[in-house]
């Protein structure tokens, strides 16, 4: 089994890694140059555009309803099928900010997405040249909402926010199979249906502004799409169908540009936040951490059928949650380069399952069945170098690689 993470990012989370040992000219603070400015202390307010870029997942249930014919007597059926999903997403956001003189923020947002967030039971095998693939789930094909934002300047350059509002997309669900032998003909199946669907979605938010104009932000949301129709069945002694309810976890990044003319000019309350004067990132820090995971479990298959060698692999997504401590040590350059090392372990919380739940009820009598197969991802730790860029004193980006575990 091989769990492959290929994205977490780290978001609208309470965090702190502060250098620790820095000049002693780092301690000395001053209000902002910026606070004493009304036109770019009001520089969240006005109308703005942006891209984003993110990672998403959560679980995929498919309710079943039905009734089962046991002989002249109808026993209600009933149960759930659910896969868990994960996948990204890339889209732009378009909305308009007010900011009231005790730093209060109301705002309307309006994003769309094109995702690609699964949920997919799939599975590949070659024997002898021939060769089979199979695959059953959903998938996110695009994501949008229509929110509301309430949020706080806590520093000139520095936003928080709550947001909520209307959620939509569209759901592709189905089932395909190839088959092949070597030297002759293949063949494929396929069904599927898409399901438009609405609901609603709410979450948290942080933004950094880099430039009057430009910011920068991370944002966690969770969404609910509601449920929708995916097939029927209707033979004796069962009549039955099988519906769809997506419920997502996403944390995106993303730019946002502010055009300034459309900001009404606004005098804040002063801002309670100091900053330091001069700033190095050289020093040992620590620090928390919260984010979350997309993932797939893998699992290669290599065994004999009848003499004749046979590989196989299953997959199934997964994404989930964790959280962790972190401590390193950076040094920054006269150039503003920064190179440094860092160690961290994380509680993880990632399933990759398939689960399934089947209730039969009749004349106050119940049975009930559920069974699972799948993954969890329990911890996380990794040591890495980093290399990064000091853009302003208080800012840093940076790239890491290092060994996982």
């Amino acid at each position: 089994m091989r769990a492959g993470i290929f994205n977490a990012l780290i978001a609208t989370a309470v965090f702190c890694s502060c250098p620790v040992g820095a000049e002693e000219a780092a301690t000395k603070a001053t209000v902002l140059p910026a606070a004493a400015d009304p036109t770019v202390r009001s520089l969240w307010s006005g109308l703005y555009i942006g891209l984003h870029a993110g990672v998403g997942g959560g679980r995929e249930k498919y309710p079943i309803f039905g009734s089962y014919d046991t002989g002249g007597t109808l026993a209600d059926l009933g149960g759930d099928v659910h896969m868990d999903a994960s996948g990204g997403l890339l889209g732009a956001q378009i909305g308009y900010n007010f900011v009231l003189p005790n730093r209060v923020l109301l705002g309307v947002e309006v994003d769309f997405s094109r995702s690609s967030v699964k949920d997919r039971l799939s599975f590949d095998a070659t024997a002898n040249g021939a060769s089979e693939s199979e695959s059953i789930g959903s998938t996110l094909d695009y994501f949008g909402t229509l929110r509301g934002r309430l949020g706080y300047v806590v520093t000139d350059p520095w936003l928080v926010y709550a947001t909520a509002g209307l959620a939509f997309g569209a759901v592709n669900s189905g089932y395909s199979a190839d088959y092949a032998v070597s030297g002759g003909p293949g063949t494929s199946v396929g069904v599927g249906k898409a399901n438009y669907l609405t609901g609603w979605a709410a979450g948290i938010g942080t933004a950094y502004a880099i430039t009057p104009n430009l910011s920068f932000r991370t944002e966690y949301l969770h969404a609910d799409l509601g449920t929708g129709d995916l097939l029927g069945y209707d033979v004796p002694p069962i009549a039955a169908g099988l519906k769809i309810h997506p419920v997502y976890d996403f944390v995106r990044a993303g730019f946002d540009y502010r055009f300034e003319a459309t900001a009404p000019a606004t005098t804040l309350d002063q801002a309670s936040y100091v900053a330091p004067t001069q700033f190095s990132w050289t020093g040992f820090h620590v620090g928390a951490n919260a984010g979350y995971v997309a993932a797939q479990d893998r699992y290669p298959i290599d065994y004999l059928v009848s003499s004749t060698p046979l590989a196989a692999e299953a997959k199934l997504h997964g994404a989930g949650t964790l959280f962790g401590l972190q401590a390193g040590y950076d040094y920054e350059f006269a150039n503003r380069t920064v190179l440094g090392l860092e160690a961290d372990l994380s509680w993880a919380n990632v399933p990759g399952k398939l689960g399934a739940g089947l209730d039969l009820s009749s004349g106050g009598l119940s049975e009930s069945v559920s069974a699972s197969v799948g993954t969890s991802l329990q911890y996380l730790g990794t040591v890495r170098v980093r290399a990064g860029f000091a853009v302003t004193e208080p800012w840093l980006v940076y790239a890491t690689a290092g060994w996982a575990y």
